[in-house]
């Protein structure tokens, strides 16, 4: 029966092959045993069978494969919307063969999905003996090639790639190029040239951008609007004049023991890159023991980068007792995916910002508007409240705690969109589910930050009688697995407590040292 099914899946495989053959007809037999070769590792199920994505190809890809084999190939004549593709990628985390994206009106790529565990999204070149001059005659590429798309700007995604070149480097590339509004400075941080066959031209920004051609590796020269090897401020003493010129710090930055007010020195800054492997005790940017600060002052900050693959930790620790950070400035921090070793800050009144995202202050969630997506002030969800938690779907930001208290609620699902939770109170718990009768889950599916003043955050989960949790039932009389609340990441590390956890939920996320 084995050999049966084996011998099945190899004539698809033949017969997707000389498909393909049938339309290239330049296609060499080397090739096509090559290729079969690459994908005979996948199920037949996980391998995309045509040589471009449209609207009707699109409705054959892959479902449920973590892995995909084949040549992906978006294009202007593709027919499809962004919703599609990242419906139609959604769980796809590994590319195996190529992926072309050109031509087209996206403003970013992020209908592929990043690993939650490990920020990455794995792509593996065809990697096989015939060379790419011969691919690319039949229309398709060796490596991944992102080019000609006229609105494509500054992408995370780009930056998540874990190449894997095969056997013959040089044959796989990499070739970002003719974005016209793309700012691609530091894509070739993350992919030395020693990795992968890199080119990174005419874009609105490319690698030489970031270091001139008078910036050296050991110091940087008046014309040059990079700081390189960090900077480091032990007191009021140190030199600022002309620190103001920069635009770009790469490696640690420390600054302690001054009279400053504010960094406003550093007002043309918009970029800071760093390097941590995946040290949590490393403070990439360490800004402490200055009695007078009372604001960062970065005004056009923009990008944190880490350059491996390691978290980005920032520490702000005993400033003036005004300190205070913009709503900007953390939403900033949030979308650059920052942890906080200690922020001893509080949020700037009034409140002025330039994001559009609806704003709400949380009394009630009967008094709640709808279509709130910043709240400040704890959440509670309480007795009856299951009428109005729909005006909680599109949350996105929470300053402050999540309670539910004697809800009636089975599934508590309304915080499907919830990604930040930002707590700058001293508070015992930051996630609170307290005595609700028939709750059985409260999944936070989409949370990819929780930031409170210490590195201390408990969640707290307790008489709740049908409590399973957001993904498996509950084993009879016997604890939930709290920790499948939510995706476990460095940024979400939580420690559970509460009778309706399993002891092993204590701390169970300080295992996980990714980002």
């Amino acid at each position: 029966m084995f050999s049966f099914i084996h011998h099945s899946l190899m004539n698809s495989l033949f017969y997707f092959l000389f498909y393909l053959a049938s339309i290239f007809l330049t296609i060499s037999a080397d090739f096509m045993r090559d290729e079969l070769k690459h994908c005979e590792s996948h199920e037949l199920k996980c391998i995309f069978k045509h040589p471009e994505i449209n609207s009707k190809t699109i409705k054959e890809f892959p479902k449920n494969c973590r892995s995909v084999c084949g040549f992906l190939k978006i294009t202007d004549k593709s027919d499809v919307t962004y919703s599609q593709l990242k419906k139609a990628f959604k769980s796809m985390l590994e590319i195996h063969g190529s992926l072309t994206i050109v031509n087209t009106n996206f403003t970013d790529i992020q209908f592929l999905s990043i690993d939650p565990i490990f920020d990455i999204f794995n792509f593996a070149c065809y990697g096989g003996k015939v060379p790419s001059s011969e691919i690319r005659k039949i229309g398709f590429s060796d490596g991944i090639v992102i080019s000609n798309n006229s609105i494509l700007t500054a992408d995370n995604v780009i930056r998540d790639f874990y190449i894997f070149p095969g056997t013959n480097i040089n044959e796989c590339q990499f070739r970002i190029e003719n974005n016209a509004l793309f700012d691609g400075r530091f894509i070739c941080d993350f992919y030395p040239d020693s990795a992968v066959n890199m080119t990174v031209k005419n874009n609105l920004k490319d690698c030489a951008d970031k270091y001139p051609p008078t910036t050296t590796a050991a110091a940087t020269t008046v014309d040059s609007k990079v700081i390189l090897n960090g900077l480091n401020i032990s007191d009021s003493t140190f030199y600022t004049f002309g620190l103001e010129m920069y635009e770009v710090i790469d490696g640690t930055i420390e600054i302690q023991n001054t009279k400053y007010e504010d960094l406003s020195f550093l007002r043309k800054l918009t970029t800071i890159t760093v390097q941590n492997t995946a040290s949590p005790e490393m403070s990439n940017i360490n800004i402490h023991d200055n009695n007078d600060m009372k604001r960062l002052n970065f005004p056009v900050l923009e990008e944190i980068v880490n350059t491996e693959m390691g978290p980005i930790i920032i520490n702000l620790e005993n400033l003036h007792p005004d300190f205070c950070l913009t709503l900007d400035e953390i939403i900033m921090f949030m979308e650059q995916k920052v942890s906080f070793r200690r922020i001893d800050a509080k949020l700037c009144e009034p409140i002025t910002t330039v994001d559009p995202r609806k704003r709400c202050t949380f009394y009630n969630l009967t008094s709640l508007e709808s279509g709130c997506q910043v709240i400040f002030e704890d959440i509670l969800i309480t007795y009856e409240d299951d009428r109005f938690v729909e005006k909680l779907t599109e949350v996105e930001f929470l300053f402050g705690t999540l309670k539910m208290e004697n809800a009636t609620l089975e599934i508590m699902n309304y915080l499907y969109n919830l990604k930040y939770i930002v707590n700058l109170k001293e508070t015992q718990y930051i996630i609170q589910y307290v005595s609700n009768k028939n709750l059985v889950a409260a999944p936070l599916p989409s949370l990819d930050n929780i930031v409170t003043r210490s590195q201390s955050r408990t969640v707290f989960i307790q008489g709740n009688p049908n409590y399973a949790d957001s993904v498996l039932p509950r084993a009879m009389n016997e604890p939930a697995n709290c920790s499948m609340m939510m995706e476990t990441t460095f940024r979400t590390t939580v420690n559970y407590v509460g009778e309706n956890c399993v002891g092993e939920n204590s701390g169970i996320a300080a295992g996980y040292m990714t980002p």
